[in-house]
């Protein structure tokens, strides 16, 4: 019998070789290799490579115990398939290369992803992932990885994008985590007030801040400092949504509901919030202001170095002390030292030293970086000849032979761009969001430290979002290299003084909630996609909640307190409206309905003012005051009606009886509404109910007791009067 080959796309061609291309490039990478135990790729266990920082993972399949990855019960059976098996150890050698993590959810997606292929295609090929797949991942997740579902979840998502723009899928994939993130019901934090204390930022702290930025600072790391805290605290926003601020990031626009115009910051908000415009509240818009013109000012040159290195990715950048030589030329010592913009004194031969030495130290670097990096060999070879043809003095005056020469502007250009190069250039962050030319936050190399003279115009800063924590917060490494919080260099002693940029984020929020913001509202500032993660962010406590439903009347029986919430549209209970039930009542155009809804739909078509269920509340003005122009309208049509009674028209006589009697009632509730003997606050209803209803005819017969009943006569007699004067008879 003859062998049919699958005949495979053109694209599922192509994803097949991007596959096998990333797993090659994975192999080639040196991360978590030892210098005495490389990383052994054929293992099913890479605890062993394990890290401080990263924590390596087994290739296990979904639901199998851990302990199956010791050697003495590891069964081909138990690890992941080999079709897919590569790929997964490609996938996270690549992701924790890049970013280092504890506790690797990514595997468990991979997983998930395994088993549903398997479950769905028969085969583990990673290119066969689509839309259904990942779905039934998902459920697997959440039977699989219950505690962590939401978070696999989330990988998953991750793992549909990397697929596709990296083209190793037939299709680009359009997926979302499905998966909710689990909600508190408790009070949790709330409750807690020693962690509300932890979150909340102490009022001493703001206002040293705002005296530091009042007092307009002159250092460079002051000013971004406390203009940084200036926009955190003007809106709620993560510190690496302002990494992406761009320079152009303020907006004028009218507001048309308080003609007024308004302030505004663009955003990229994380987690899903998307790109945004957040509007700034009024009182602090002068000051968000002030705090983004401090920090273009000091920006905009490092903004035209970045646009220089990313127009001339082979020049060596221009700069005051840059020696006028071509980009190819030898560069003497002094030239190259003038060139790297290194200090030096009177003392003859001191550029010299100063080159050597930073010739050495980076070559150091260089060199330790290659063992994880090959990409590192060239700049290496380029140190290693610029040192060897320096030696040092000594040894050169005892050789009597001079110098050699190799450094070109060229040369450092390859060098200062693999060494100085802030991570993700030209973008600020791995998202891609702003490039460094763009950017709101571009500094020179060494701009923010306190010694001017260090400063690198040719290189820019790796700003990240580490910096304003460890200088208005307690930070390890700063106590560790006896470096200055800005606090201490403006005289605030003492261990209350200090703070993180996510307070600033509990803060605003806290503060919205205390102002009755509404919890969409709350999101929407604070660029949040979840409006269940609001909660996780408001710290009143249990007596704020307690005085503002006081200030509310709740739990108040009084006329009074009736008529305030009548006005404000608030909740109005049956009881209150001397209905029977511990429903809330509807609120009407006109007062409040005590009809129940689950029994049957409104049979008046919301003809309020002629329902025996509908009450009105003595003391609203203004629900008084659509009694009156509904009435008035009723007169229009009353008078219509007579008109064409005059004028003959057919059935025009039960228009005039229908308006007469919702005049007549309307005439009625308002005469009670006005009448100044009755007090306010008091509950009115119809006294006469002239809705039909089955449910209530039958409701009625099976109650009624005998003594009470009509006789057959009567009803009748009832009924023929009543149909006479439905027909105008």
């Amino acid at each position: 019998m003859s062998v049919v080959l699958e005949f495979k796309s053109k694209e599922g061609l192509n994803a097949e070789r991007q596959i096998q291309v990333f797993i090659d490039y994975a192999k080639s990478l040196t991360a978590f290799d030892r210098p005495d135990m490389p990383l052994d790729w054929d293992a099913n266990n890479w605890a062993p490579w394990k890290t401080a920082r990263c924590g390596l993972c087994t290739f296990l399949k979904a639901g199998v115990s851990a302990v199956k990855a010791r050697p003495s019960q590891a069964s081909e059976e138990y690890f992941l398939e080999p079709e897919i098996r590569d790929f997964a150890k490609a996938y996270i050698r690549y992701n924790l290369a890049r970013q280092p993590k504890k506790n690797a959810v990514e595997i468990m997606a991979l997983r998930a992803v395994e088993k549903a292929l398997l479950d769905l295609k028969g085969r583990a090929l990673i290119q066969s992932v689509d839309e259904n797949v990942l779905s039934q991942a998902a459920i697997l997740a959440q039977e699989i990885y219950p505690g962590s579902c939401y978070q696999v979840g989330g990988q998953l998502e991750r793992l549909a994008r990397f697929l596709t723009d990296k083209q190793m899928i037939e299709r680009p994939l359009i997926w979302r985590n499905p998966i909710e993130r689990k909600r508190d019901v408790s009070t949790g934090h709330r409750s807690k007030k020693a962690e509300a204390a932890e979150k909340m930022p102490d009022e001493r702290v703001l206002d040293a801040l705002a005296e530091i930025f009042a007092l307009k600072p002159t250092a460079h790391r002051d000013i971004v400092a406390t203009s940084m805290v200036g926009i955190l605290v003007s809106a709620p926003s993560r510190i690496s949504e302002l990494l992406e601020l761009p320079a152009n990031c303020v907006l004028k626009e009218w507001n048309r509901t308080d003609e007024k115009e308004e302030l505004m910051l663009r955003f990229h908000a994380k987690k899903g919030g998307g790109f945004m415009k957040k509007v700034i509240p009024q009182v602090i818009a002068d000051t968000t202001e002030e705090a983004i013109t401090r920090l273009l000012e000091i920006t905009e040159e490092p903004r035209k170095l970045a646009r220089f290195l990313e127009d001339h990715p082979d020049e060596f950048p221009p700069h005051e002390r840059l020696p006028q030589t071509g980009q190819d030329d030898i560069l003497s010592p002094e030239q190259a030292a003038d060139a790297l913009c290194l200090s030096y004194n009177s003392k003859a031969g001191s550029k010299r030293t100063n080159l050597r030495m930073w010739l050495k130290t980076r070559l150091e670097t260089a060199q330790d970086k290659f063992e994880r990096d090959p990409s590192y060999e060239e700049v290496v070879s380029i140190l290693s000849e610029a040192l060897g043809g320096m030696p040092p003095l000594k040894k050169a005056a005892a050789a009597n032979a001079p110098d050699t020469y190799t450094l070109t502007l060229r040369k450092l250009n390859t060098v200062c761009r693999k060494l100085y190069l802030p991570d993700h250039f030209p973008y600020t962050t791995p998202d891609k969001i702003t490039k460094h030319s763009d950017a709101l936050l571009c500094f020179f190399y060494n701009q923010l430290n306190t010694q001017f003279d260090s400063v690198k115009p040719w290189a820019l800063q790796n700003f990240t979002k580490n910096w304003l924590n460890n200088y208005i917060g307690a930070s390890d490494v700063r106590a560790k290299l006896g470096g200055e919080s800005i606090f201490e260099r403006w005289g605030y002693r003492g261990e209350s003084y200090r703070i993180s940029s996510h307070q600033f984020r509990h803060y605003l929020n806290t503060l919205a909630h205390r102002g009755q913001a509404g919890e969409l509202e709350i999101a929407r500032w604070s660029g949040r996609a979840n409006l269940a993660d609001n909660a996780a962010y408001n710290h009143m406590g249990e007596d704020e909640y307690v005085d503002r439903m006081r200030a509310l009347g709740v739990g108040e029986n009084s006329k009074a307190h009736l008529i305030f919430k009548s006005k404000k549209n608030m909740p109005i209970t049956l009881a209150e409206l001397e209905a029977e039930g511990d429903r809330v009542a509807h609120v009407t155009l006109y007062g409040a309905c005590v009809h129940d809804f689950s029994m049957e739909p409104c049979q008046l078509h919301r003809d309020c003012i002629s329902c025996k269920e509908h009450r009105c509340i003595k003391g609203d003005d203004e629900k008084l005051n659509r009694i009156k122009k509904l009435k008035s309208m009723n007169e229009v049509q009353l008078t219509n009606a007579l008109e064409g009674l005059e004028n003959g028209y057919m059935g025009t006589d039960r228009w005039v009886q229908f308006y007469s009697a919702k005049l007549g009632r309307a005439n009625q509730l308002i005469d009670i509404l006005e009448n100044p003997d009755i007090e306010d606050g008091a509950v009115i209803r119809m006294g006469v109910d002239v809705s039909f209803s089955p449910i209530k005819r039958v409701l009625a017969e099976q109650s009624q007791d005998e003594s009470r009943q009509l006789s057959t006569s009567q009803k009748d007699s009832e009924q023929v009067e009543s149909l006479r004067k439905l027909l105008g008879r």
